[in-house]
C-alpha cells in the first residue's frame, strides 16, 4: 500500500507553525511579528535588531550540541555564548545565545517585556518537559 502525501497541506501546516513560533518570539520581545507583504524583510523588528526566526524539528542538532558544550563549560554565574567562525569566509562569525539568556541580559536592558513564554522556558520549556541531562525539550 502506497501512502500519498498532500504536499500542499503539509506546506500550509508548516507555514502556520512557523508563523505561530514567530508570534511567540515576538511576544517575548514585547512586539508584534511583521506581517507578510510579499517583500523581503525580517520576521520581527525590535529596536536596533532585525530578528529572523528559524524553527527545525531536528535540523539544528549540531548547533544545539555545540551550545550544550558551551553551557557545560560556562561558570555558574556567567552567560554561555557560542561563537561560530565560518572558515574560508572572512568576517563570517556568528554569535549564538539561548533566547532566555538574550532576553534577560541583553534585551531586558532595552526595556523589553518579558512574558510568560520566557518564564515557562526558564522553568522547563514551553511544554514543561526537561531531559535527564537538564536540557529543555521545546515543542514546535
Amino acid at each position: 500500500m502506497t501512502t500519498t502525501v498532500d504536499r500542499a497541506r503539509t506546506g500550509h501546516l508548516s507555514k502556520m507553525r512557523s508563523k505561530r513560533i514567530e508570534r511567540e518570539v515576538a511576544a517575548v520581545l514585547g512586539v508584534k511579528r511583521n506581517p507578510e507583504t510579499g517583500e523581503r524583510k525580517a520576521d520581527i523588528y525590535f529596536g536596533r535588531f532585525d530578528v529572523e526566526v528559524k524553527s527545525r524539528l531536528a535540523g539544528h542538532t549540531a548547533l544545539v550540541q555545540m551550545m550544550d558544550e558551551a553551557k557545560g563549560k560556562a561558570r555558574p554565574d556567567q552567560t554561555p555564548v557560542l561563537v561560530l567562525v565560518v572558515r574560508g569566509q572572512p568576517n563570517r562569525e556568528l554569535v549564538v545565545m539561548e533566547l532566555t539568556d538574550w532576553c534577560s541580559r541583553a534585551v531586558s536592558a532595552a526595556g523589553a517585556r518579558i512574558t510568560g513564554w520566557e518564564r515557562a522556558a526558564r522553568a522547563g520549556g514551553r511544554n514543561g518537559r526537561r531531559r535527564d541531562d537538564g536540557t529543555e525539550v521545546l515543542s514546535a
